[in-house]
C-alpha cells in the first residue's frame, strides 16, 4: 500500500501485512511527524461516543 506523510508529502510503499486490523501509529522517517495508518477499505476511527448523561438526584 502507499502511504503519504501528512506533514510532509513524502511517499512510502508500505505492505499490508505491516499494518494492523485496527491501523498502526507509525513515524516518517523523512519529517518525523507521527499519523495513523490504516488498511485500505478499513473505516476511519469510530466516532467517539457521548459521555453518559448524569443520573437525576432523587
Amino acid at each position: 500500500m502507499k502511504v503519504t506523510c501528512p506533514q510532509c508529502s513524502t511517499s512510502y510503499r508500505v505492505g499490508d501485512e505491516k499494518v494492523p486490523a485496527g491501523g498502526a501509529q507509525i513515524k516518517c522517517p523523512r519529517c518525523s511527524h507521527l499519523f495513523v495508518v490504516r488498511r485500505p477499505g478499513e473505516p476511519a476511527a469510530p466516532p467517539a461516543s457521548p459521555p453518559p448523561a448524569p443520573a437525576a438526584a432523587p
